[in-house]
């Protein structure tokens, strides 16, 4: 699978931006793959992840949650890292699960039950 990483995009109005980063200083010291510098309005992600593609959707899923949170001003939600990889692996089950069907670029649709 091939992720595609928006190394610019907007939340709210504000600018961010993704960086690859050597796993090294934040990123070693946390033991970690990925950060969201939420002052910078950057994310640094690990360079050793780039061709681990369940590893790096899950990372930039994560660390974009945090700056949707953080800037949507939902911190205290942020700061809690087990909401955020809940939310994270979550929205990566729902990616893969759209992969195993026939066709991933069209959804199945959802045949409604008549009432009687």
């Amino acid at each position: 699978m091939h992720i595609h990483i928006p190394f610019k995009f907007k939340i709210l109005h504000y600018d961010w931006v993704v960086r690859w980063e050597p796993k090294r200083g934040k990123l070693e010291e946390n033991d970690c793959y990925g950060i969201c510098a939420h002052d910078l309005r950057t994310i640094y992600i690990s360079q050793t992840i780039k061709d681990k593609p369940d590893i790096l959707l899950h990372t930039i899923l994560h660390e974009l949650a945090h700056a949707i949170l953080t800037t949507g001003g939902y911190t205290e939600l942020s700061d809690n890292e087990g909401f955020v990889d809940l939310i994270s692996g979550l929205i990566c089950q729902i990616i893969y699960t759209k992969k195993d069907l026939k066709d991933p670029t069209v959804p199945k649709p959802v045949k409604e039950e008549k009432q009687i």
